[in-house]
């Protein structure tokens, strides 16, 4: 009996060696080109599409950062054609290696491509086995291939400096970056509309650099406006929590940077007669003083008080503008229609076909509640020192 148990064990044990040899779809190193990055235009010819593939060259990466070598650490390859997959498939003729998008960190859409629509676009990417759908999806301010060729001083590869730069910005609130997972689960539910990142290059004295300057704002899967700044952190504040940011007070007795500190909101949506939406808004921001400049002979309490009534006044008036401008775009950003879907069904047959229309006339009730509650490592100024009233 023992003998026969020994020789069924070897049988098993041999088919699990036979069974762990390999991989059917394995893929050697240096037959591949790996994609950091992929940038989407439109182009001048109807119908076709510019690509832009950036892609890393370790080697020359590891010998430029090192002091030796100094080709850079990737390189742009272009296509153009009507599909994605097929520009993809053109860059095989001279080339040695297959593109491999497994390790891609972004995808950029030029503002001309993201007016038409991304949908087609996104398809390519959310069929590809090799595609992540925790890759980000960002817009840029004119076209993707400029972005992509920025050479940046910190972060030689443009890609990584992005995913790094949103990372930052995920530190402060994750509401405004968006990965194609969280843009194609809003497109899905129909009623919520996607919001990204918008990115444009700039260059001064001979130094390019990329900077975050607004939140595209879309309705469906077409771009349909830009956020600044301004709105944008109005937004993100009505989302939910944050962790970080700067408010800029310029006061008739001073100028103050206050630094966010924590901000959360409470949500809540009343629905009235005749379909009518109340949108019921409650934040409370905590703020540190990072910078003051002026409040010349000012006691510390008088111009915490100050501070306060002027914080209040410019975080409403940011979250109004925000608002507002949703409301104008008809592009349902909060998620609102989302919320009656779920929690009011019944309501929500008869408002789905026409919410469009229904969303700019929502009303919204805002309560902010700001507590300048730090001063930092001294009170009062140089400035506020020079004698109290």
């Amino acid at each position: 009996m023992r003998l026969k148990l020994k020789r069924i064990f070897c049988l098993l044990f041999c088919f699990v060696l036979l069974c762990t040899t390999g991989c059917w779809d394995n893929k050697e190193l240096d037959g591949l080109s790996i994609v950091t990055g992929v940038g989407i235009d439109a182009s001048k010819d109807p119908g076709d599409l510019d690509l832009s593939f950036e892609i890393a060259t370790v080697e020359n990466g590891s010998k430029k950062d090192g002091g030796g070598g100094g080709e850079a650490p990737y390189i742009i390859r272009e296509a153009k054609n009507r599909f994605i997959l097929g520009g993809m498939d053109s860059l095989r003729y001279g080339n040695s290696r297959e593109l491999f998008l497994h390790h891609n960190q972004i995808i950029i859409f030029g503002s001309d491509i993201a007016k038409a629509g991304l949908k087609n676009y996104l398809d390519t990417f959310m069929r590809n086995t090799e595609t992540r759908m925790e890759v980000w999806v960002i817009v840029a301010k004119n076209d993707a291939r400029s972005i992509l060729s920025t050479e940046t001083k910190q972060d030689k590869v443009t890609s990584v400096a992005l995913s790094r730069m949103i990372q930052n910005e995920r530190q402060i609130s994750t509401y405004s970056s968006t990965n194609m997972l969280q843009f194609t689960s809003r497109l899905v539910d129909r009623s919520t509309a996607p919001v990204t990142l918008v990115v444009e290059r700039k260059e001064e004295n001979g130094l390019q650099t990329l900077n975050f300057s607004g939140m595209a704002v879309f309705k469906d899967d077409v771009l349909v406006g830009i956020m600044d700044m301004y709105q944008m952190q109005g937004y993100i504040l009505s989302m939910g929590k944050v962790n970080g940011g700067s408010v800029e007070l310029l006061t008739k007795y001073g100028n103050a940077n206050l630094s966010i500190t924590s901000s959360d909101c409470e949500k809540k949506i009343i629905l009235g007669e005749n379909n009518s939406i109340t949108y019921q808004l409650k934040i409370k921001t905590n703020l540190a003083v990072g910078e003051l400049q002026n409040f010349r002979s000012m006691s510390i309490n008088r111009v915490i008080d100050l501070l306060n009534a002027e914080a209040k006044k410019d975080l409403t008036t940011k979250i109004k503008a925000s608002f507002a401008e949703s409301q104008r775009l008809q592009s349902d950003i909060y998620g609102i229609g989302a919320h009656i879907h779920k929690y009011y069904p019944k309501q929500w047959k008869n408002l789905e076909g026409a919410w469009s229309a229904v969303y700019p006339t929502i009303q919204l009730e805002l309560e902010v509640e700001t507590n300048v509650n730090y001063s930092g490592k001294i009170s009062e100024s140089l400035n506020m020192r020079e004698g109290h009233e």
